[in-house]
């Protein structure tokens, strides 16, 4: 898939859920794969980023960045609920 089309992997057990846009409609896909190994795939891309122990997202996709330092809240593009973000990043690392 086109990292264009990457919007976010989320953390389920030992998978990972994978949600891409497929003809501009989000889908998603289960892989057997860990959060950790995944990221440590994509550790050279710079716009995929680890927003919390459960999430990768791409930065491309984000549409707001809503809370205060103890509570961030990001939204991306086509999803519906928002993402929690960890307490060790701030609004800055995602600008």
């Amino acid at each position: 898939m086109p990292l264009s089309e990457f919007i976010l992997a989320d953390s389920v057990g030992y998978y990972v859920m994978i949600y891409h846009l497929d003809d501009g409609v989000l889908v998603y896909k289960l892989i057997r794969l860990s959060l950790k190994q995944l990221d440590k795939q994509l550790e050279d891309i710079s716009q995929i980023k680890r927003c919390h122990r459960s999430y990768l997202i791409n930065m491309q996709h984000i549409t707001s960045i809503d809370g205060n330092a103890r509570s961030l809240t990001i939204r991306l593009d086509k999803v519906a609920t928002s993402i929690p973000v960890s307490r060790s990043f701030s609004k800055a690392d995602f600008y």
